[in-house]
C-alpha cells in the first residue's frame, strides 16, 4: 500500500491544488479523469512512500481513495 501526494498547477487558470493518491503498486498513475481539454499543467510529484497495513488505510487503497485539497 503506498501514498502518493502530487502539486498540480493549472497554468491556464493559475489555480494549484494538491492531490493525495492511496493505491497498491510501485508506481503510481496520474489520474487522468483530472485533466480538462485545452489546459497546461505543471505536475510535480511531491511524497510516494509506503504506508503501514493498517484496516482503514487498506479499505482507502482498495478502492483507489483521492483526496484533493
Amino acid at each position: 500500500m503506498y501514498k502518493t501526494t502530487w502539486f498540480i498547477k493549472d497554468i491556464v487558470d493559475n489555480t494549484k491544488i494538491e492531490l493525495v493518491y492511496y493505491h497498491f503498486g510501485k508506481n503510481p498513475m496520474f489520474p487522468s479523469w483530472y485533466m480538462k481539454e485545452n489546459h497546461a499543467y505543471e505536475i510535480e510529484m511531491i511524497w510516494h512512500f509506503k504506508l503501514l497495513k493498517t484496516l482503514p488505510l487498506f479499505l482507502k487503497c482498495l478502492t483507489h481513495h483521492y483526496i484533493i485539497k
